[in-house]
């Protein structure tokens, strides 16, 4: 018997790790953003996304031309009193559709839709390189400067930017796309209508809501979702079975002394045993696995899920214990 509680013990610790790290891939796949306070995702050419280089080019889109979506995304950014803003990969420089207070509130300038002109970094050797008598790229574009900001302490989505343009001037519309507004299924509904595609979206999410994406999202989704039921109903049992196989061991004990205050105690201890270690095993395979996250946020989902290790043992431990203690008898001390 001993034996077989101390398996059951390894695989309880097991099956709670486990859980843990469904939980942190739920969280970094459909919860965590890098850009803390914006709702963010990816769009794409539809009618691209599937051609070879070579093809690219002399293939023509089949998407929306950029004036016509660039109308369409400022009128849903004035309706909603939200900021737009726009990064892609292979250019510098960050779109930006001022609808709202949230590019005065980062950097203390506004930057209006029709504006004619950039909002740079004071920044000596970008400065150096491409401003000259208050002109942005004077050369190529000549762009005039309407402002300059720090970028110490500024957003990280803007950190690194170098310079701010209107979204208007903007001929690409393929890229990465931020939002300050509470509800964005209107601007990804506009996208997917004007033949784009929408993909890794994160925004913030309520519980309830969170759960209906996982069971609707897609087939990736609903499987994780099915394993974590799995993990939950595997360690509720094993928990659960420990106690109903230790029957007969805990009423010889109760017969020579043993408490039912002590037999809670045991079972808390267990518990808080289970949960601190396990949660051990899942921090040094955090750590290791999620380096992409910031360590603050990792800190967090660390700590968030120990609580929930910590109280999800307890609550089926003493479920455990109050069966145990009820086939004990009245005549228990």
């Amino acid at each position: 018997m001993r034996k077989k509680n101390w398996a059951a013990l390894l695989c309880s610790i097991l099956i709670l790790a486990s859980i843990g790290l469904g939980v942190s891939i739920i969280y970094s796949d459909y919860y965590f953003s890098p850009v803390s306070g914006l709702q963010s995702f990816t769009v794409a050419d539809v009618s691209r996304t599937y051609l070879h280089p070579e093809e690219d080019a002399g293939t023509p889109s089949a998407a929306a031309p950029s004036d016509e979506l660039y109308v369409l995304l400022e009128r849903w950014a004035l309706e909603n009193e939200a900021t737009i803003l726009y990064k892609n990969g292979f250019a510098a420089g960050c779109g930006i559709l001022d609808g709202s207070d949230w590019l005065r509130e980062a950097i203390g300038l506004s930057l209006p839709c029709d504006a004619q002109g950039v909002l740079t970094a004071e920044d000596a050797a970008f400065s150096d390189a491409y401003v000259r008598d208050g002109r942005f790229l004077p050369d190529a574009l000549g762009l005039p400067v309407l402002g300059t900001y720090r970028e110490r302490d500024v957003p990280s989505v803007i950190s690194n930017a170098g310079f701010l343009y209107p979204l208007s001037m903007s001929g690409a519309k393929d890229g990465m796309y931020f939002a300050d507004g509470t509800d964005t299924s209107g601007l990804t509904a506009l996208f997917e209508n004007s033949g784009y595609t929408v993909t890794d979206q994160r925004q913030r999410l309520s519980l309830p809501a969170l759960a209906a994406k996982l069971l609707t999202d897609s087939v990736l989704s609903r499987a994780i979702s099915a394993a974590m039921l799995g993990l939950i109903f595997c360690f509720s049992y094993v928990v659960l079975t420990v106690y109903r196989e230790n029957d007969r061991r805990y009423q010889i004990y109760h017969l020579f002394g043993l408490s039912k205050a002590r037999l809670l105690l045991r079972s808390t201890l267990t518990a808080m045993g289970i949960a601190l270690t396990a949660a051990l095993l899942f921090g040094v395979a955090l750590y290791q696995g999620l380096t992409y996250m910031p360590d603050s946020y990792l800190t967090t989902l660390l700590i968030g899920t120990t609580v929930g290790f910590v109280l999800f043992s307890l609550i089926l431990n003493w479920a455990g214990y109050c069966g145990t203690a009820a086939r004990l008898g009245k005549g228990g001390r």
